[in-house]
């Protein structure tokens, strides 16, 4: 049975502190990413989530990359 993809809200990700995203970082296993600006950041996070079959969401909107 596969489980059910989250729905990641970039709205979400660009609301939360530095100190969150990196956290959610590291709990995603990213690592070398302590010298990175926010938005960087977020790419990263949203690159992953892609690339593990996450779904992303902006605006109702399904981002595809």
């Amino acid at each position: 049975v596969a489980t059910p993809a989250k729905k990641v809200h970039v709205r979400v990700l660009r609301e939360k502190s530095l100190n969150e995203l990196h956290k959610m970082a590291g709990d995603n296993n990213l690592h070398n990413i302590t010298r990175v600006s926010k938005q960087e950041l977020i790419f990263a996070l949203m690159k992953h989530f892609a690339c593990s079959n996450e779904k992303m969401f902006r605006n109702m909107s399904l981002l595809l990359f």
